[in-house]
Parts: structure tokens; sequence; C-alpha cells
């Protein structure tokens, strides 16, 4: 465990404790950075704003205390299950108010298929790419989740894909235990993850439309404007979009060819549909030209 005047942060300042941290002491501060160190606090659960430390681990985990500076699509996104239902949003921000942070770097994985679940997990920042592998090796990836997302809801015990992030992420780490007591005990809150699973599926059945019906072009029109509608109803630009995946990892979604992504993201290009601004920045220079693209072909 770390030694005596390990300095730990509080909010925007530091501080020095002058006693060691030790496993299941308590420590008055309002947050505590536990990526120093390799320390995993964990709140008190009758004492808001307490950090007891818990165990060693090597994750990089953060307390947060609605952090002012969390993403508003975050924000967005809670308003977006819960509707104008204001309740449950506080129910929403009480049960999460205290969970931990993991943050990652590009290609590192959330989780494995097999390993038991332990957490659910929240897009701060960043993508992850949730995927199937089959045995000799081939990649379906099945999901983007950009910030605001919740990954792990759909499984049970055990997960059942793998998922890694695309660029640096940061999750917010939600432990199962907490999600089902506050499924039980917070009308508000189920209520919510019946809209959010319902805007899953409807997103999956337009996924599975694009893959079995869909040109090469039209499934990459609807990609682009996918992530376009979900800028707009973030309140975020709909026509530049944060595309920080691969081309390979972009066929690996559509069901096609790395070649067949560029040969058609050039097309776009050069029809003036798109603009590149940078290897992980699109921009739309014709919303409706996309449109019809992705519902009438090229």
């Amino acid at each position: 465990m770390p030694e005596s005047g390990k300095i730990v942060e509080t909010g925007d300042q530091h501080a020095v404790h002058d006693k060691p941290l030790q496993k299941g002491s308590i420590h008055d501060i309002e947050v505590i950075d536990a990526r120093h160190g390799g320390v995993q606090i964990e709140p008190s659960p009758d004492r808001p704003g307490i950090g007891v430390v818990m165990q060693k681990s090597d994750s990089r985990l953060r307390m947060n205390q609605n952090d002012a500076n969390e993403s508003g699509v975050v924000s967005a996104a809670l308003q977006r299950w819960f509707g104008a239902d204001d309740a449950g949003q506080i129910q929403m921000g009480h049960g999460f108010a205290t969970t931990a942070e993991r943050s990652l770097k590009a290609h590192e994985h959330v989780f494995l298929e097999g390993e038991s679940q332990t957490h659910v997990y929240q897009v701060l920042e960043g993508v992850i790419g949730v995927y199937k592998l089959l045995p000799d090796g081939r990649r379906q990836i099945v999901a983007f989740h950009y910030p605001g997302d919740m990954i792990g809801l759909d499984h049970h015990r055990h997960f059942a894909d793998h998922a890694e992030a695309l660029c640096d992420a940061r999750l917010r780490c939600i432990p199962a235990d907490t999600v089902d007591s506050l499924i039980s005990n917070e009308p508000g809150f189920g209520q919510a993850l019946m809209r959010l699973l319902a805007i899953e599926l409807a997103e999956t059945r337009e996924q599975l439309l694009s893959l079995g019906r869909k040109s090469a072009m039209e499934k990459l029109a609807t990609f682009l404007l996918r992530i376009s509608r979900r800028n707009d109803s973030f309140g975020l630009n709909s026509e530049l979009l944060h595309v920080p995946m691969t081309r390979a990892e972009m066929a690996d979604y559509l069901g096609l060819t790395v070649e067949t992504v560029s040969r058609n993201i050039t097309k776009l290009k050069v029809a003036r549909v798109i603009q590149l601004n940078s290897r992980s920045l699109i921009k739309v220079l014709d919303p409706d030209a996309l449109h019809k693209i992705a519902n009438a072909g090229f």
C-alpha cells in the first residue's frame, strides 16, 4: 500500500495524508485520485464524500463526486432516458454519484467475453467498440458506444462480448449490485432502463436491416447518419462527426472489406458529400445527399 504522506487529489487541490492508507481505513476527502500507487478507493456506504481504501489494484480508478467537468453529453443521455422525469434524474444521480472511474488507453479492453460481470459501465469520454469473435478469428463489431452510452446492461453474470477502447477513453464503473438495488428500490430507474433498452433494440434492428439489405455505399452513409443523428439529439454539431475507429474497425462493423470502406469514403469525398478534416474527424458537407444515399444508393 502507499506510504505515509502519499499525495492524493481533492477536487482541484492536493492534500497529503499524515497516515498510511490501509485497507479498510477511512479518509475524509471529497475526491481521491487512486490512479497513483495502484489503490482502489470505494465510497463509504453511509458517509457521503468519504473514501474507503478497499484493496490494491492496478486499474486506474478515480472517485467521482458530481464532477463539474463531466461532459454535458452524459447529462443529456440521462435526460434522454428519463425524459422530463426530474425526480428520476435525481435518483440516477444519487445512485451514480460516488462510483469509480476508469481510464483506458487506445486498444485497452474494458472486459473480455466470459469474464465475470462485476460492473456496468457508462462512457464518459472516447469510444468503445463491442465485438464478437468467430473460432477462426474473424470479428464482427456489434456496437460503437459514445459518451453517455451504457455498456453491460444486456449481460448477466458473465460478459457475452469483448469491449475495447478505440481511442483514449474514460468510463464510469457502476457496481452490478448498485444497479440491481436501484432497479428494486427506485421505480424511475427501472423505467429509465426500459427506455434505454428500447432505444438500443431499435438501433440494433436498424443495423440488422443495414447489414442484410443495403449496399456498401448505403451501409457507410447510414453509419455516418447514425452518428450525425446522435450528435443532434445531444446538442452537438450534427455535421462534425468524431470517428476514431480505423477503416478495419468500420469494415468489421459494416460487414465489408477494408478496401470497400476506403473506396466508398473516397467516393463520398470526391462527390463533396463529406470532407475528412483529420483521421478521426469527418465533416458532412451535404446532409441531404448523405440521407438520400443512405436510403437509395449512390
